[in-house]
């Protein structure tokens, strides 16, 4: 099955959200002294919605099942300012909403 090029978007959408996330976390967590439990949440939902985005990006992308968790958690971490992250897992959502994507990433095949 040929992989929309939604997919594609929502994977680098994931990777940016995953990339700011990481960052915003990292700065907060270093000039705050590590008092700033929340940026270890930042720490992790980076880290889930890069391994996501790159296996989306990849071959492996068809069945991989749908990248609620990664984005829910990118606009969680709006708790550390990482609007970005906010925006990433907004575009995120919606657009893993379209009937192709949510069928191309649940393995469903549509015969015409």
């Amino acid at each position: 099955m040929e992989k929309p090029s939604a997919v594609q978007t929502v994977g680098i959408c994931l990777l940016i959200g995953g990339i700011f996330a990481i960052l915003t976390s990292l700065g907060i967590l270093a000039s705050t002294v590590c008092l700033w439990l929340p940026g270890i949440f930042g720490l992790v939902a980076g880290i889930l919605a890069i391994v996501k985005a790159s296996r989306l990006m990849g071959e492996g992308a068809y069945g991989s099942g749908m990248p609620t968790t990664p984005a829910v958690m990118l606009i969680v971490n709006v708790i550390n300012f990482d609007m970005i992250g906010l925006a990433m897992g907004i575009i995120t959502l919606v657009m893993s909403q379209d009937p192709k994507v949510r069928n191309y990433l649940e393995g469903v095949e549509i015969l015409d």
